[in-house]
Protein backbone atom coordinates (compact mmCIF):
# COMPACT_ATOMS: atom_id res chain seq x y z
CA UNK A 1 0.00 0.00 0.00
CA UNK A 2 1.28 3.43 -0.79
CA UNK A 3 1.84 6.41 1.19
CA UNK A 4 -0.79 8.08 -0.58
CA UNK A 5 -2.98 5.06 0.05
CA UNK A 6 -2.37 4.94 3.71
CA UNK A 7 -2.76 8.45 4.26
CA UNK A 8 -6.40 8.12 2.73
CA UNK A 9 -7.40 4.99 5.33
CA UNK A 10 -6.40 7.59 8.32
CA UNK A 11 -8.61 10.19 6.71
CA UNK A 12 -11.37 7.86 6.24
CA UNK A 13 -11.07 7.21 9.96
CA UNK A 14 -11.44 10.61 10.38
CA UNK A 15 -8.42 12.22 10.97
CA UNK A 16 -5.48 14.17 8.33
CA UNK A 17 -2.07 12.32 8.35
CA UNK A 18 0.22 14.43 10.48
CA UNK A 19 3.24 12.21 11.66
CA UNK A 20 5.70 10.88 9.02
CA UNK A 21 5.94 7.36 8.09
CA UNK A 22 9.59 6.13 8.72
CA UNK A 23 9.22 3.23 9.97
CA UNK A 24 9.42 -0.25 8.54
CA UNK A 25 8.56 -3.87 9.54
CA UNK A 26 11.50 -4.64 11.50
CA UNK A 27 11.92 -1.32 12.92
CA UNK A 28 8.06 -2.37 14.69
CA UNK A 29 8.89 -5.86 15.53
CA UNK A 30 11.81 -3.84 16.94
CA UNK A 31 10.00 -1.78 19.19
CA UNK A 32 7.44 -4.06 19.72
CA UNK A 33 9.85 -6.89 21.42
CA UNK A 34 12.03 -4.24 23.08
CA UNK A 35 9.00 -2.98 24.63
CA UNK A 36 8.15 -6.19 25.98
CA UNK A 37 11.58 -6.95 27.43
CA UNK A 38 10.33 -10.30 28.55
CA UNK A 39 13.12 -12.30 28.94
CA UNK A 40 14.85 -9.20 30.64
CA UNK A 41 12.10 -8.58 32.85
CA UNK A 42 11.79 -12.45 33.69
CA UNK A 43 15.77 -12.48 34.73
CA UNK A 44 15.27 -9.17 36.66
CA UNK A 45 12.31 -10.21 38.09
CA UNK A 46 13.09 -14.01 39.61
CA UNK A 47 12.95 -13.33 42.89
CA UNK A 48 9.11 -12.07 42.71
CA UNK A 49 8.14 -15.49 41.20
CA UNK A 50 10.07 -17.80 42.93
CA UNK A 51 8.80 -17.49 46.81
CA UNK A 52 5.24 -17.51 45.17
CA UNK A 53 5.57 -20.96 43.18
CA UNK A 54 9.10 -21.77 42.89
CA UNK A 55 10.89 -22.82 39.14
CA UNK A 56 7.71 -24.24 37.78
CA UNK A 57 5.49 -20.91 38.27
CA UNK A 58 8.50 -19.17 36.46
CA UNK A 59 8.77 -22.05 33.23
CA UNK A 60 4.99 -23.16 33.43
CA UNK A 61 3.24 -19.99 34.20
CA UNK A 62 4.97 -17.97 31.88
CA UNK A 63 3.65 -20.68 28.83
CA UNK A 64 0.26 -20.26 30.61
CA UNK A 65 0.76 -15.91 30.56
CA UNK A 66 2.16 -16.91 26.43
CA UNK A 67 -0.90 -18.77 25.49
CA UNK A 68 -3.11 -16.11 26.91
CA UNK A 69 -1.37 -12.92 25.74
CA UNK A 70 -1.30 -14.09 22.60
CA UNK A 71 -5.44 -14.66 22.44
CA UNK A 72 -5.63 -11.05 23.93
CA UNK A 73 -3.22 -10.02 20.84
CA UNK A 74 -4.89 -12.10 18.55
CA UNK A 75 -7.97 -10.54 19.10
CA UNK A 76 -6.88 -7.13 19.25
CA UNK A 77 -5.22 -7.79 16.16
CA UNK A 78 -8.20 -8.30 14.61
CA UNK A 79 -9.23 -4.70 15.62
CA UNK A 80 -5.80 -3.14 14.34
CA UNK A 81 -6.08 -4.67 10.74
CA UNK A 82 -9.60 -3.05 10.58
CA UNK A 83 -8.80 -0.07 12.08
CA UNK A 84 -5.28 0.70 12.37
CA UNK A 85 -5.10 4.24 14.11
CA UNK A 86 -2.99 5.59 16.94
CA UNK A 87 -5.40 5.69 19.40
CA UNK A 88 -5.78 1.85 19.36
CA UNK A 89 -8.02 0.50 21.79
CA UNK A 90 -10.57 3.35 22.55
CA UNK A 91 -11.68 4.10 19.38
CA UNK A 92 -12.15 0.28 18.53
CA UNK A 93 -14.48 0.34 22.47
CA UNK A 94 -15.99 3.51 20.11
CA UNK A 95 -16.88 1.93 16.88
CA UNK A 96 -18.26 -1.65 18.23
CA UNK A 97 -20.32 0.42 21.15
CA UNK A 98 -23.98 1.63 20.65
CA UNK A 99 -23.98 5.00 19.90
CA UNK A 100 -25.55 6.44 23.02
CA UNK A 101 -22.64 4.47 25.18
CA UNK A 102 -19.75 5.25 22.55
CA UNK A 103 -19.06 8.19 24.16
CA UNK A 104 -18.52 7.02 27.58
CA UNK A 105 -16.86 3.81 27.39
CA UNK A 106 -14.59 5.42 24.91
CA UNK A 107 -13.58 7.85 27.36
CA UNK A 108 -12.96 5.07 30.39
CA UNK A 109 -10.85 3.09 27.88
CA UNK A 110 -9.18 5.97 26.77
CA UNK A 111 -7.92 7.10 30.40
CA UNK A 112 -7.08 3.82 31.20
CA UNK A 113 -5.02 3.01 28.68
CA UNK A 114 -3.00 6.22 28.94
CA UNK A 115 -2.40 6.00 32.25
CA UNK A 116 -1.25 2.37 31.97
CA UNK A 117 1.43 3.50 29.30
CA UNK A 118 2.79 6.76 31.26
CA UNK A 119 2.85 4.68 34.47
CA UNK A 120 4.63 2.27 31.79
CA UNK A 121 7.56 4.54 31.14
CA UNK A 122 8.47 5.41 35.14
CA UNK A 123 8.36 1.54 35.71
CA UNK A 124 10.65 0.46 32.99
CA UNK A 125 13.04 3.40 34.24
CA UNK A 126 12.82 2.87 37.64
CA UNK A 127 13.98 -0.97 36.40
CA UNK A 128 17.01 0.52 34.75
CA UNK A 129 17.96 2.40 37.80
CA UNK A 130 18.41 -0.28 40.13
CA UNK A 131 19.95 -2.49 37.85
CA UNK A 132 22.45 0.15 37.85
CA UNK A 133 23.08 0.32 41.24
CA UNK A 134 22.99 -3.00 41.46
CA UNK A 135 25.58 -3.35 39.55
CA UNK A 136 27.35 -0.54 41.92
CA UNK A 137 26.73 -3.29 44.69
CA UNK A 138 28.36 -5.63 42.86
CA UNK A 139 31.55 -3.73 41.95
CA UNK A 140 31.98 -2.03 45.68
CA UNK A 141 30.98 -4.11 48.47
CA UNK A 142 30.69 -1.33 50.77
CA UNK A 143 28.70 0.70 48.62
CA UNK A 144 25.86 1.66 50.25
CA UNK A 145 22.59 2.26 48.09
CA UNK A 146 20.80 5.60 49.36
CA UNK A 147 16.85 6.36 47.91
CA UNK A 148 18.40 9.55 46.26
CA UNK A 149 21.29 7.96 44.34
CA UNK A 150 18.70 5.72 42.53
CA UNK A 151 16.53 8.88 41.74
CA UNK A 152 19.47 10.57 40.45
CA UNK A 153 20.25 8.07 38.13
CA UNK A 154 16.52 7.48 37.17
CA UNK A 155 16.19 11.17 36.37
CA UNK A 156 18.91 11.14 34.26
CA UNK A 157 18.14 7.99 32.29
CA UNK A 158 14.53 9.50 32.11
CA UNK A 159 16.39 13.03 30.49
CA UNK A 160 17.69 10.31 28.06
CA UNK A 161 15.21 8.99 26.83
CA UNK A 162 13.15 11.86 26.38
CA UNK A 163 15.81 13.29 24.39
CA UNK A 164 15.66 10.96 21.75
CA UNK A 165 12.33 11.06 21.50
CA UNK A 166 11.81 14.45 21.73
CA UNK A 167 14.65 15.41 18.83
CA UNK A 168 16.03 11.96 17.02
CA UNK A 169 12.34 10.88 15.82
CA UNK A 170 14.65 9.96 12.50
CA UNK A 171 16.52 7.89 14.02
CA UNK A 172 13.92 5.97 15.76
CA UNK A 173 13.52 3.27 12.83
CA UNK A 174 17.25 2.86 13.32
CA UNK A 175 17.59 2.44 16.96
CA UNK A 176 13.99 0.08 16.64
CA UNK A 177 16.54 -2.65 14.50
CA UNK A 178 19.62 -2.17 16.72
CA UNK A 179 17.65 -2.59 19.75
CA UNK A 180 16.35 -6.20 18.28
CA UNK A 181 19.19 -7.21 17.06
CA UNK A 182 20.97 -6.66 20.93
CA UNK A 183 18.02 -8.39 22.41
CA UNK A 184 18.55 -11.05 20.74
CA UNK A 185 22.52 -11.23 21.05
CA UNK A 186 22.28 -10.22 24.61
CA UNK A 187 19.95 -13.36 24.86
CA UNK A 188 21.66 -16.31 23.75
CA UNK A 189 24.98 -14.74 25.04
CA UNK A 190 23.69 -14.27 28.59
CA UNK A 191 21.99 -17.93 28.31
CA UNK A 192 24.99 -19.89 26.93
CA UNK A 193 27.55 -18.26 29.69
CA UNK A 194 25.20 -19.02 31.87
CA UNK A 195 25.15 -23.19 31.40
CA UNK A 196 28.77 -23.12 30.23
CA UNK A 197 30.38 -21.36 33.08
CA UNK A 198 28.24 -23.14 35.41
CA UNK A 199 28.62 -26.87 34.26
CA UNK A 200 29.04 -29.50 35.73
CA UNK A 201 27.48 -28.24 38.56
CA UNK A 202 23.36 -27.93 37.50
CA UNK A 203 20.66 -28.21 39.82
CA UNK A 204 18.24 -30.92 38.97
CA UNK A 205 15.61 -31.11 36.72
CA UNK A 206 13.20 -32.04 38.50
CA UNK A 207 13.37 -29.38 40.61
CA UNK A 208 13.67 -26.61 37.38
CA UNK A 209 10.89 -27.94 35.35
CA UNK A 210 8.94 -29.50 38.64
CA UNK A 211 9.60 -27.34 41.90
CA UNK A 212 7.22 -25.73 44.09
CA UNK A 213 8.21 -23.50 46.35
CA UNK A 214 5.97 -21.20 48.84
CA UNK A 215 7.14 -19.10 51.43
CA UNK A 216 4.10 -16.75 51.40
CA UNK A 217 1.19 -17.17 53.64
CA UNK A 218 -0.75 -17.78 51.19
CA UNK A 219 -2.46 -21.39 50.67
CA UNK A 220 0.73 -23.21 47.70
CA UNK A 221 -2.07 -22.88 44.40
CA UNK A 222 -2.77 -19.24 45.24
CA UNK A 223 0.08 -18.84 45.99
CA UNK A 224 1.64 -20.44 42.40
CA UNK A 225 -1.00 -18.20 40.59
CA UNK A 226 0.26 -15.02 42.30
CA UNK A 227 3.54 -16.41 40.92
CA UNK A 228 1.94 -16.72 37.37
CA UNK A 229 2.04 -12.89 37.32
CA UNK A 230 5.47 -12.76 36.77
CA UNK A 231 5.11 -14.08 33.15
CA UNK A 232 2.09 -11.34 32.42
CA UNK A 233 4.29 -8.81 33.56
CA UNK A 234 7.32 -9.91 30.99
CA UNK A 235 4.11 -10.04 28.34
CA UNK A 236 2.69 -6.77 28.79
CA UNK A 237 2.80 -3.41 26.15
CA UNK A 238 1.98 -5.59 23.15
CA UNK A 239 -0.61 -3.03 21.80
CA UNK A 240 2.70 -0.50 21.39
CA UNK A 241 2.17 -1.07 17.46
CA UNK A 242 -1.27 -0.27 17.26
CA UNK A 243 -0.43 3.31 18.43
CA UNK A 244 2.28 3.83 15.78
CA UNK A 245 -0.23 3.29 13.26
CA UNK A 246 0.10 6.05 11.87
CA UNK A 247 3.93 5.84 11.42
CA UNK A 248 4.42 2.90 9.31
CA UNK A 249 3.24 1.50 5.47
CA UNK A 250 0.44 -0.55 5.70
CA UNK A 251 -0.17 -1.15 8.80
CA UNK A 252 -3.84 -2.81 8.12
CA UNK A 253 -1.43 -5.93 8.05
CA UNK A 254 2.10 -4.86 9.71
CA UNK A 255 0.16 -3.95 12.85
CA UNK A 256 -1.56 -7.01 13.33
CA UNK A 257 1.66 -9.26 12.29
CA UNK A 258 3.54 -7.46 14.81
CA UNK A 259 1.36 -7.94 17.70
CA UNK A 260 1.13 -11.50 17.40
CA UNK A 261 4.65 -12.11 16.50
CA UNK A 262 6.45 -9.68 19.58
CA UNK A 263 3.91 -12.60 21.91
CA UNK A 264 5.73 -15.37 20.50
CA UNK A 265 9.39 -14.45 20.05
CA UNK A 266 8.63 -12.92 23.52
CA UNK A 267 7.68 -16.22 25.36
CA UNK A 268 10.26 -18.55 23.25
CA UNK A 269 13.28 -16.57 24.50
CA UNK A 270 12.13 -15.76 28.06
CA UNK A 271 11.48 -19.68 28.42
CA UNK A 272 14.84 -20.97 27.59
CA UNK A 273 16.44 -17.80 29.34
CA UNK A 274 15.20 -18.75 32.51
CA UNK A 275 15.50 -22.30 31.49
CA UNK A 276 19.44 -21.56 31.51
CA UNK A 277 19.42 -19.59 34.67
CA UNK A 278 17.18 -21.79 36.72
CA UNK A 279 19.78 -24.86 35.76
CA UNK A 280 22.78 -22.29 37.00
CA UNK A 281 21.83 -20.69 40.04
CA UNK A 282 23.07 -22.38 43.35
CA UNK A 283 20.13 -22.46 45.60
CA UNK A 284 16.73 -20.70 45.18
CA UNK A 285 17.00 -19.34 48.83
CA UNK A 286 19.92 -17.63 47.67
CA UNK A 287 18.38 -16.53 44.61
CA UNK A 288 14.88 -15.09 46.52
CA UNK A 289 17.57 -13.25 49.05
CA UNK A 290 20.04 -11.42 46.52
CA UNK A 291 20.47 -8.04 47.40
CA UNK A 292 21.90 -7.44 43.98
CA UNK A 293 19.72 -8.87 41.99
CA UNK A 294 18.54 -12.11 40.54
CA UNK A 295 20.18 -12.20 37.41
CA UNK A 296 23.38 -10.33 38.85
CA UNK A 297 24.11 -13.03 41.04
CA UNK A 298 23.69 -15.76 39.87
CA UNK A 299 25.67 -14.67 37.05
CA UNK A 300 28.64 -13.81 39.60
CA UNK A 301 27.96 -17.37 41.04
CA UNK A 302 27.97 -19.16 37.41
CA UNK A 303 31.30 -17.13 36.22
CA UNK A 304 32.96 -16.96 39.63
CA UNK A 305 33.13 -13.57 38.78
CA UNK A 306 31.76 -9.90 39.64
CA UNK A 307 33.23 -8.33 36.96
CA UNK A 308 32.09 -10.59 34.47
CA UNK A 309 28.52 -10.83 35.64
CA UNK A 310 28.64 -6.81 35.44
CA UNK A 311 29.84 -6.93 31.74
CA UNK A 312 27.37 -9.91 30.78
CA UNK A 313 24.63 -7.31 32.58
CA UNK A 314 25.38 -4.77 30.13
CA UNK A 315 23.23 -6.81 27.55
CA UNK A 316 19.76 -6.41 29.98
CA UNK A 317 20.78 -2.56 30.91
CA UNK A 318 21.15 -1.33 27.32
CA UNK A 319 17.44 -3.30 26.88
CA UNK A 320 15.56 -1.87 29.59
CA UNK A 321 17.06 1.78 28.95
CA UNK A 322 15.95 1.36 24.65
CA UNK A 323 12.77 -0.35 26.23
CA UNK A 324 11.95 2.93 28.26
CA UNK A 325 12.71 5.17 24.70
CA UNK A 326 9.86 2.79 23.12
CA UNK A 327 7.65 2.78 25.58
CA UNK A 328 7.79 6.78 25.73
CA UNK A 329 7.15 6.46 22.50
CA UNK A 330 3.89 4.71 22.52
CA UNK A 331 2.82 6.53 25.44
CA UNK A 332 2.87 9.74 23.54
CA UNK A 333 1.35 8.65 20.38
CA UNK A 334 -1.68 7.52 22.22
CA UNK A 335 -1.56 10.40 24.63
CA UNK A 336 -1.70 12.64 21.04
CA UNK A 337 -4.32 10.78 19.59
CA UNK A 338 -6.55 10.98 22.77
CA UNK A 339 -6.19 14.62 22.99
CA UNK A 340 -6.78 15.02 19.63
CA UNK A 341 -10.00 13.86 20.13
CA UNK A 342 -10.68 16.13 22.89
CA UNK A 343 -10.31 13.07 25.35
CA UNK A 344 -7.32 15.05 28.04
CA UNK A 345 -7.66 18.55 29.38
CA UNK A 346 -5.61 21.13 27.76
CA UNK A 347 -6.16 18.90 23.92
CA UNK A 348 -5.51 21.44 21.89
CA UNK A 349 -2.18 22.01 23.12
CA UNK A 350 -1.39 18.98 23.71
CA UNK A 351 -2.18 17.65 20.42
CA UNK A 352 -0.10 19.57 17.89
CA UNK A 353 2.83 18.24 16.57
CA UNK A 354 6.11 20.10 16.52
CA UNK A 355 6.63 21.09 13.10
CA UNK A 356 10.53 20.96 13.01
CA UNK A 357 10.89 17.27 15.00
CA UNK A 358 7.58 15.87 13.36
CA UNK A 359 6.49 14.89 17.08
CA UNK A 360 3.86 15.88 19.37
CA UNK A 361 6.45 17.97 21.47
CA UNK A 362 4.21 19.12 24.41
CA UNK A 363 2.93 15.44 24.92
CA UNK A 364 6.22 13.93 25.53
CA UNK A 365 7.19 17.13 27.97
CA UNK A 366 4.04 16.34 30.21
CA UNK A 367 5.24 12.58 29.75
CA UNK A 368 8.75 13.52 31.24
CA UNK A 369 7.25 15.70 33.94
CA UNK A 370 4.66 12.62 35.18
CA UNK A 371 7.88 10.65 34.89
CA UNK A 372 10.09 12.79 37.08
CA UNK A 373 6.75 12.79 39.90
CA UNK A 374 6.80 9.63 39.58
CA UNK A 375 10.44 9.05 40.72
CA UNK A 376 9.73 10.54 43.89
CA UNK A 377 8.06 7.20 45.16
CA UNK A 378 11.46 6.23 45.74
CA UNK A 379 11.52 8.05 48.83
CA UNK A 380 7.82 6.59 49.66
CA UNK A 381 8.97 2.77 50.03
CA UNK A 382 8.98 -0.20 47.26
CA UNK A 383 5.29 -0.67 48.41
CA UNK A 384 4.33 2.89 46.66
CA UNK A 385 6.74 2.07 43.67
CA UNK A 386 5.64 -1.53 43.32
CA UNK A 387 1.63 -0.25 43.36
CA UNK A 388 1.97 1.93 40.24
CA UNK A 389 4.17 -0.91 38.60
CA UNK A 390 1.20 -3.11 39.41
CA UNK A 391 -1.60 -0.24 38.79
CA UNK A 392 0.14 0.12 35.20
CA UNK A 393 -0.72 -3.52 34.54
CA UNK A 394 -3.60 -3.47 35.56
CA UNK A 395 -4.46 -0.41 33.14
CA UNK A 396 -3.00 -2.10 30.36
CA UNK A 397 -4.88 -5.51 30.94
CA UNK A 398 -8.06 -4.07 31.40
CA UNK A 399 -7.64 -1.88 28.50
CA UNK A 400 -6.74 -4.90 26.07
CA UNK A 401 -9.93 -6.72 27.35
CA UNK A 402 -12.12 -3.77 27.32
CA UNK A 403 -12.74 -3.71 22.92
CA UNK A 404 -12.86 -7.32 23.03
CA UNK A 405 -15.69 -7.60 25.90
CA UNK A 406 -17.67 -5.17 23.85
CA UNK A 407 -17.96 -6.70 20.22
CA UNK A 408 -18.44 -10.07 22.14
CA UNK A 409 -21.37 -8.81 24.12
CA UNK A 410 -22.43 -7.32 20.44
CA UNK A 411 -22.30 -10.73 18.53
CA UNK A 412 -19.24 -9.53 16.69
CA UNK A 413 -21.09 -8.07 14.30
CA UNK A 414 -19.15 -4.64 14.08
CA UNK A 415 -15.88 -5.39 12.74
CA UNK A 416 -16.08 -5.06 8.55
CA UNK A 417 -15.74 -8.34 7.07
CA UNK A 418 -12.84 -7.81 4.73
CA UNK A 419 -10.25 -6.98 7.46
CA UNK A 420 -7.21 -8.41 6.78
CA UNK A 421 -6.32 -10.46 9.71
CA UNK A 422 -9.48 -12.41 10.34
CA UNK A 423 -9.95 -15.47 12.75
CA UNK A 424 -12.79 -18.36 11.59
CA UNK A 425 -15.59 -16.97 13.76
CA UNK A 426 -16.02 -20.31 16.36
CA UNK A 427 -12.12 -19.64 16.86
CA UNK A 428 -12.52 -16.15 17.57
CA UNK A 429 -15.24 -16.93 20.20
CA UNK A 430 -12.74 -19.04 21.98
CA UNK A 431 -9.47 -17.35 21.49
CA UNK A 432 -11.74 -13.76 22.63
CA UNK A 433 -13.09 -15.47 25.64
CA UNK A 434 -9.69 -17.08 26.87
CA UNK A 435 -8.35 -13.45 26.81
CA UNK A 436 -10.86 -11.73 28.57
CA UNK A 437 -10.93 -14.45 31.49
CA UNK A 438 -7.17 -14.30 31.63
CA UNK A 439 -7.41 -10.73 31.59
CA UNK A 440 -10.56 -10.55 34.68
CA UNK A 441 -8.52 -12.99 36.50
CA UNK A 442 -4.74 -11.47 36.71
CA UNK A 443 -6.42 -8.17 37.25
CA UNK A 444 -8.00 -9.54 40.48
CA UNK A 445 -4.32 -11.53 41.29
CA UNK A 446 -2.58 -8.32 41.39
CA UNK A 447 -4.92 -6.76 43.67
CA UNK A 448 -3.70 -9.48 46.55
CA UNK A 449 -0.62 -8.65 48.99
CA UNK A 450 2.12 -10.87 47.71
CA UNK A 451 2.77 -12.13 50.84
CA UNK A 452 0.22 -12.84 52.28
CA UNK A 453 -3.49 -11.99 53.97
CA UNK A 454 -1.61 -10.28 57.11
CA UNK A 455 -0.32 -6.78 56.28
CA UNK A 456 1.44 -4.28 57.48
CA UNK A 457 2.26 -0.80 56.23
CA UNK A 458 4.89 -1.58 53.89
CA UNK A 459 3.41 -5.21 52.57
CA UNK A 460 0.17 -3.58 51.63
CA UNK A 461 -1.07 -4.07 48.18
CA UNK A 462 -2.19 -0.21 47.28
CA UNK A 463 -2.77 -1.08 43.58
CA UNK A 464 -6.60 -0.73 43.77
CA UNK A 465 -5.77 2.88 45.74
CA UNK A 466 -4.05 4.11 42.84
CA UNK A 467 -6.14 2.23 40.13
CA UNK A 468 -9.33 4.22 41.91
CA UNK A 469 -7.60 7.35 42.02
CA UNK A 470 -7.34 7.73 38.24
CA UNK A 471 -11.14 5.80 38.02
CA UNK A 472 -12.04 8.83 40.39
CA UNK A 473 -10.27 11.83 38.22
CA UNK A 474 -11.21 10.67 35.19
CA UNK A 475 -15.14 10.35 35.55
CA UNK A 476 -14.91 13.63 37.59
CA UNK A 477 -12.76 15.51 34.42
CA UNK A 478 -15.75 13.91 32.32
CA UNK A 479 -18.91 15.03 34.33
CA UNK A 480 -17.35 18.38 34.87
CA UNK A 481 -15.74 19.35 31.28
CA UNK A 482 -15.14 16.36 29.27
CA UNK A 483 -18.71 16.02 28.06
CA UNK A 484 -18.35 19.11 26.80
CA UNK A 485 -15.12 18.74 24.64
CA UNK A 486 -15.41 15.09 23.91
CA UNK A 487 -18.03 13.48 21.61
CA UNK A 488 -15.62 10.27 20.89
CA UNK A 489 -13.21 9.64 18.16
CA UNK A 490 -14.17 11.97 15.46
CA UNK A 491 -15.31 9.39 13.31
CA UNK A 492 -18.56 9.05 15.43
CA UNK A 493 -19.41 12.66 14.48
CA UNK A 494 -18.43 12.12 10.69
CA UNK A 495 -21.15 8.63 10.69
CA UNK A 496 -23.58 10.62 12.81
CA UNK A 497 -23.53 13.67 10.80
CA UNK A 498 -23.95 11.28 7.02
CA UNK A 499 -25.60 8.28 8.33
CA UNK A 500 -22.90 6.41 7.03
CA UNK A 501 -20.86 3.25 8.19
CA UNK A 502 -17.42 3.79 9.08
CA UNK A 503 -14.64 2.91 6.04
CA UNK A 504 -11.09 1.67 6.43
CA UNK A 505 -10.36 1.28 3.17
Amino acid sequence: MSDTNDSQQVKNLGYEQELVRNHSRWSLLGLAFITLNTWVVLAASLSLALPSGGPSVVLWGLVVSGFCSGCLAASMAEFASAYPIAAGQYYWVAIVSSPEWAPILSWVCGWINVVGWVFGVGAVGSLAAIMIMGMASTMNPTYVMEDWHIFLVYIALSLVVFSINAFANRLLPSINRAALLWSLIGFVVIAITALASAAPKFQTGSLVFGGVINKTAWPTGLAWMIGLLQGTLSLIGYDAPAHLAEEIPNPAKNVPRTMVSCVIIGTVSGFFLCISLLFAAPDMDSVIAAPEGPILFILSHATGSSRAAVALIAFPLVCLVLGQTMVMTSASRLVWAFARDGGLPFSSWLAAVHPTFGVPLNVLMVTLGVVMVYGMLFFAGSAALNSLVSASIVSLGISYAFPIFVNMVGGRSKLPQDRPFKMPEPVAWVVNTIGVAFALVTTVLFLFPPGGPEVTKQSMNYTVVAFGVVIVIAMADYFLEGKKRYRGPRILTIMEASGSEVSND
